[in-house]
């Protein structure tokens, strides 16, 4: 069986488009409920090796350093933040930090494009990929955008379309795993990328989902969708829908905590890097929480963390820093497990969900430097058999 077919058949696909941009003749992304790749021609013994190398469905490589956290990953320097633009600021999902990491990207000639998922005009509630070059290209990116996205669907045509041009790419942490993947075996990649931009992950919702938040809504199918926004314009921001120069809001609470987030992917719940381990600067939201520990999500002015993990990273933190671009505070990361709950717990048990999902689906993958026995002291002995049993039953179900 051709190995494109075996990820797909155990759903270890994470969507990311790579291996369409990489085998255009043979691959296409097929947009159905999940974006996932169709072969018209079977891969040759050269292409399915890059193939293996590349895919972060099975093979989900993090970075080994000496400054790795067992959960959290490498880490140079951490602070809690936000833009000081109030424009970035307002739009973006977590005090604009990604957008304005961008921005300060092209400003000061660190790179010329950034490649990255935007709204899709003819289709706001579809996502494409696009090249920006500028603040007002990366304004009309901002803001989370919940539903299948696959920013490496034409990577490599825009580096051929951009010749000698530097890059930066901002996309989940699976999609920023295919990308180093990719520049471990491919000189010209990695010489163009410059910066790698990531954020923390819970896993892509399904289109089914993005659907019934649509519905939810009053989404009128006659009508052509004006704009939707899964988030933004504030902290967190309403998912809003506009039809007819009317808008409809919903809490960010029950749009992903009740709609979006039940319909993740199958690999999203085996990931074993939901925070961007691999980017050069990271960001999340970091919640209030109430005196329990629960997330407040009332309406506020956005902040965010913001995670250096590599030495181009921390430099470009601490320039935008002193140049008075963001404003931070120190931030202790051991304090992210009481408002990044889901990630701590995936982090913790990711070993023994690797083993279940191996035993009972028969398929192996790769996990290299993801830290998955020491990790496992995060957790009891009871959160790990529990775990391994619910995971073990979805597997031979083929729920996961």
């Amino acid at each position: 069986m051709d190995v494109i077919q075996k990820v797909l058949k155990n759903d270890l696909c994470t969507g990311c488009g790579l291996c369409s941009s990489l085998f255009p003749s043979k691959v296409v992304v097929n947009k159905g409920e999940y974006n996932r790749p169709v072969c018209s021609e079977k891969l040759n013994g050269d292409e399915q090796a890059i193939f293996k190398t590349v895919c972060p469905g099975i093979n989900q490589a993090s970075i080994k350093t000496n400054s790795s956290h067992p959960i959290w990953g490498p880490i140079e320097q951490s602070y809690i933040g936000h833009s000081n633009d109030k424009e970035i600021r307002y739009l973006g999902s977590s005090g604009g930090i990604v957008t304005q990491t961008l921005l300060y990207a092209l400003d000061y000639n660190i790179v010329d494009i950034v490649i990255q998922i935007g709204v899709d005009k003819h289709n706001p509630l579809e996502n494409i990929s696009k090249v920006s070059r500028s603040r007002e290209d990366l304004l009309e990116a901002t803001g989370s955008r919940y539903s299948p996205a696959s920013p490496l669907e034409y990577f490599l045509q825009t580096l051929s379309d951009n010749p000698n041009k530097r890059i930066a790419f901002v996309g989940k942490p699976c999609d920023c795993v295919a990308l180093r993947n990719l520049m471990s075996i491919d000189n010209e990649v990695k010489n163009a990328v410059k910066l790698i931009v990531s954020f923390f992950c819970a896993g892509t919702p399904s289109r089914l989902g993005v659907r019934r938040v649509a519905e939810a809504l009053n989404y009128n199918v006659d009508m052509p969708v004006e704009n939707f926004f899964f988030r933004g314009k504030g902290w967190p921001g309403k998912t809003t829908l506009v039809q007819n120069s009317t808008s409809t809001t919903m809490e960010y609470s029950r749009s992903w905590g009740k709609i979006l987030g039940p319909t993740i992917q199958s690999r999203c719940k085996l990931c074993a890097d939901g925070t961007g381990e691999v980017a050069d600067i990271v960001s999340a939201d970091v919640w209030n929480c109430d005196d329990k520990g629960y997330p407040l999500f009332t309406e506020s002015d956005g902040q965010g963390l913001v995670l250096a993990r590599s030495e181009i990273g921390k430099s470009i933190v601490a320039k935008m820093i002193r140049e008075n671009i963001i404003t931070v505070a120190d931030y202790d990361i051991e304090q992210l497990s009481k408002v990044q709950v889901t990630q701590f717990e995936r982090k913790s048990t990711i070993l023994v969900r690797y083993m279940a999902k191996q035993l009972g689906g028969l398929i192996i993958f790769n996990m290299p430097n993801q830290r998955k026995i020491v990790a496992t002291k995060y957790a009891t002995l009871y959160k790990h058999l529990r775990v391994f049993v619910g995971s073990f039953l979805r597997v031979i179900k083929g729920r996961m």
